[in-house]
């Protein structure tokens, strides 16, 4: 009986002791919540495929959560705006090119996987994908209106970096909606 009391209070001592270096480095925890804030450049827009339309596209802006959830596995969600102009490159019944405005908003959910875990540097690739919304604003007098769309919004973080312990800034590289190249600032408590 004293053997098997032994063995098991080992096993929850090391198993306690795995769980609470798994989340330190050299001495010092690494946080497990994470506000940041990205500005991209929305280059690649996967919106619409349409031959018709040509536009601009403005930066997309971001506000993300994420919670350590291993040390290596960070769990959230991600919030995104960006504005975007269009004209068809066709005309209509009254030979007028139509162009308008299209607002871009998308709460997705988002999973991130860090490589390197360090107090002041971490390295991470990641992924953001469900639904967005998006209004297209058209202020000319014979097709005036405002259509409302539903679509897929999805966004690759090949690589991202960071660095900072408290208040951090960094960068992504990636596709998807949110663009090529985001910078990224953020907060970790």
């Amino acid at each position: 009986m004293k053997k098997l009391i032994l063995l098991l209070f080992t096993a929850v001592f090391i198993n306690a002791n795995a769980q609470t270096e798994s989340t330190k480095i050299a001495g010092n925890s690494l946080p497990k919540h994470e506000f940041q804030l990205e500005i991209g450049d929305a280059m690649q827009s996967l919106r619409r495929i349409d031959r018709d339309m040509v536009g601009d596209v403005s930066s997309s802006f971001s506000l993300s959560y994420h919670n350590r959830v291993l040390n290596w596995l960070w769990i959230g969600a991600s919030m995104s705006y960006r504005q975007e102009g269009f004209t068809t490159s066709k005309t209509f019944m009254d030979n007028r090119l139509v162009s308008g405005i299209s607002h871009w908003f998308a709460f997705v959910p988002s999973i991130r996987f860090s490589y390197y875990n360090r107090p002041h540097l971490t390295m991470y690739s990641g992924l953001q994908f469900g639904m967005c919304w998006w209004r297209d604003v058209i202020p000319v007098s014979r097709f005036e209106g405002k259509v409302n769309h539903v679509g897929m919004f999805a966004q690759l973080t090949l690589f991202g970096i960071t660095y900072g312990e408290t208040f951090f800034i960094g960068g992504e590289l990636g596709a998807g909606n949110k663009g090529i190249f985001n910078f990224t600032a953020g907060y970790r408590f």
